[in-house]
């Protein structure tokens, strides 16, 4: 059976999730019966970043700064002679932002510029790499 396949791809953005569009066609010899139906398939990504750093091997002060910035911090203060507990969330605690592995996180583009920024200002090596995941929900 001889097909050929002629394929378009139309890109929809949708906030942060785009919509890819794969629009298929099938043409068969003439004695075969040919299905007036055009086949679609459609797939929604999503544009992340993955960010692997390396803060072990700068001054305790910076992996200690790049700790709490990625993982928040919690304080004990006196106040009226009572203790009071403040806690301070960190990168992992935004939406969005996953943690992968040791080092390395998985996050949107608008973090990832925040994240890096700030490791750039403490001269901490970083890579970072954009990916697009397949959407499972639009919203």
């Amino acid at each position: 059976m001889a097909l050929a396949q002629s394929a378009s791809l139309s890109l929809i953005p949708l906030r942060e999730t785009l919509i890819f569009t794969r629009d298929i066609s099938r043409s068969m010899r003439d004695d075969e019966v040919q299905d007036d139906e055009d086949e679609f398939k459609t797939v929604a990504v999503t544009i992340r970043v993955i960010i692997s750093y390396d803060a072990n091997k700068r001054q305790r002060t910076e992996a200690t700064a790049v700790h709490r910035f990625v993982h928040g911090r919690k304080a004990v203060a006196q106040v009226d002679g009572r203790k009071k507990r403040y806690y301070y969330p960190g990168l992992v605690s935004r939406p969005g932002v996953d943690k992968i592995g040791q080092s390395v996180l998985l996050m949107r583009e608008k973090d990832a510029e925040d994240f890096t920024a700030f490791l750039a200002r403490l001269h901490v090596p970083y890579t970072t790499r954009r990916v697009w995941l397949r959407s499972i929900d639009l919203y």
